[in-house]
C-alpha cells in the first residue's frame, strides 16, 4: 500500500494512507456538490405557500412583467428570482437578513431588486390592473350568487379609499392619505380629481357606499337610522320598515368589499405588520398587493377560497347604525339621488308584494 509522505515544520514525517486522501477527496466533492446545490442552484420560490399564488400563476406574471413591461433578467439575477423576493417579502413580512439567507444574496442586492419590482407594480402596472373589468356596470349578481360571509372593516394607519366589482378585484385604488382623514374629505377629492381617474358609473348604475359618504349622483348609500350590518339581520328579527328591508338588501351586495379586504389583508401578512419604511415605500405596496390580488383573481381559477382566507374580519362595526359624522355628510346628499332611494325602496315594496 503505497501512501502520502508529509512533512512537518519540525520535521518529524507522517505517512497518510491512499484510503485517507480518498475519503478527504470525497468529501471535498461532495462538499462542493452540497454547495453548488444550495446556493447557486438554488429552487426558486414559487409555490403558494411562500408566494401567495399558485406556480402557474407565478409563470403568468413572470411572464407579463417580460413580455409587457420590458423587465427582465439581470447579470446575477434572474426576473424569477426577484419576483419571488418580492412576494415572499409581501406575502410572509420577511426582514431584509432573513431574505438574504434564503435567496443567499446580499442584502443590497436583495433590497434593489424588491425595490424595483415594487416600484414597477405601482407605478406601471397597476394603471392597467386596478380599474373596471366591464366599464359599464353591467354585471350586478343576484344575493343567491353572493358569497355567505360578511366581512367588516378594520382600522389602518393609511386610509385607503377602494372600489371592487363583484367578482372582489380593486377598480379603484386611492391610496397615501393618513389616518385620520375623514372618508368624505378623501371621497370628494376624488370625485373633483381629475387626475385621479375615478371610474364614474354611467347613467342608471350606481356604487354601493356605506353612511360615512354622501349620495352623490352615482352613489347610493343606506337609509340612516335603520338597521344596516348583517349581523343585525340573522338574529331572526322581523324586517318591519321598508328602510330596513331598503338596508337589508344594500348590505348583502355591498358586503363584497369588506370581503375583498379581508381576502386581501389576509393574504399579504406585511398589511398587517407594515415595516418602517418610507411612507411612499408604504403605499407602494400597498398598491402592489392590490394588483397582485387582482392578477390573481383574473389568473387562477382555483384560488384559495375566499371565506377561510377572510377569517377574523366579521364582527365589528362602521360606528354602530348612525353617528354625528353621517349626520354631517346627510347634508351633502343631492336631491336627485334622494329620488332614485325613494324610487327603488317602492319597487322593493311591490316586488315583495
Amino acid at each position: 500500500m503505497q501512501g502520502v509522505l508529509l512533512r512537518c515544520a519540525g520535521d518529524a514525517e507522517f505517512e497518510i494512507s491512499d484510503d485517507i486522501v480518498l475519503a478527504a477527496y470525497v468529501v471535498g466533492c461532495a462538499s462542493v456538490v452540497a454547495y453548488v446545490e444550495t446556493y447557486m442552484n438554488k429552487v426558486l420560490m414559487h409555490t403558494n405557500i411562500q408566494t401567495g399564488m399558485s406556480s402557474h400563476v407565478f409563470r403568468q406574471l413572470c411572464h407579463t412583467l417580460r413580455t409587457r413591461y420590458g423587465y427582465d433578467d439581470t447579470k446575477r439575477v434572474c426576473l424569477e428570482e426577484s419576483v419571488a423576493m418580492t412576494l415572499t417579502l409581501l406575502g410572509n413580512s420577511m426582514g431584509n437578513r432573513m431574505m438574504q439567507d434564503r435567496f443567499q444574496h446580499s442584502g443590497e442586492t436583495v433590497h434593489r431588486h424588491v425595490a424595483t419590482v415594487v416600484t414597477l407594480l405601482a407605478t406601471v402596472m397597476a394603471t392597467d390592473i386596478i380599474k373596471p373589468t366591464d366599464p359599464t356596470f353591467r354585471t350586478v349578481p343576484s344575493l343567491e350568487e353572493q358569497h355567505s360571509y360578511r366581512g367588516r372593516k378594520r382600522a389602518t394607519i393609511v386610509n385607503c379609499m377602494c372600489a371592487c366589482d363583484f367578482d372582489m378585484k380593486f377598480t379603484f385604488a386611492c391610496v397615501g392619505w393618513e389616518g385620520s382623514a375623514r372618508d368624505t374629505r378623501i371621497f370628494l377629492n376624488c370625485l373633483n380629481n381629475e387626475s385621479d381617474n375615478f371610474p364614474k358609473p354611467p347613467p342608471g348604475n350606481y356604487y354601493l357606499v356605506d353612511s360615512g359618504y354622501p349620495m352623490k349622483s352615482g352613489f347610493l348609500a343606506p337609509y340612516k337610522g335603520e338597521r344596516y350590518h348583517m349581523p343585525d339581520f340573522q338574529r331572526g328579527v322581523e324586517l318591519h320598515h321598508l328602510e330596513e328591508r331598503f338596508n337589508y338588501l344594500h348590505s348583502s351586495l355591498r358586503s363584497v368589499i369588506e370581503r375583498t379586504f379581508g381576502v386581501w389583508k389576509n393574504r399579504w401578512k406585511i398589511l398587517r405588520c407594515m415595516p418602517a419604511f418610507h411612507i411612499r415605500t408604504q403605499n407602494y405596496i400597498i398598491v402592489d398587493t392590490m394588483v397582485l390580488h387582482n392578477f390573481i383573481r383574473a389568473h387562477d381559477q382555483n384560488d384559495v377560497n375566499p371565506g377561510r382566507l377572510a377569517r377574523g374580519t366579521c364582527g365589528s362595526s362602521e360606528n354602530g347604525h348612525y353617528d354625528g359624522v353621517a349626520d354631517v355628510v346627510s347634508y351633502l346628499d343631492e336631491a336627485e339621488m334622494k329620488q332614485v332611494w325613494n324610487s327603488i325602496t317602492a319597487s322593493i315594496c311591490m316586488n315583495h308584494n
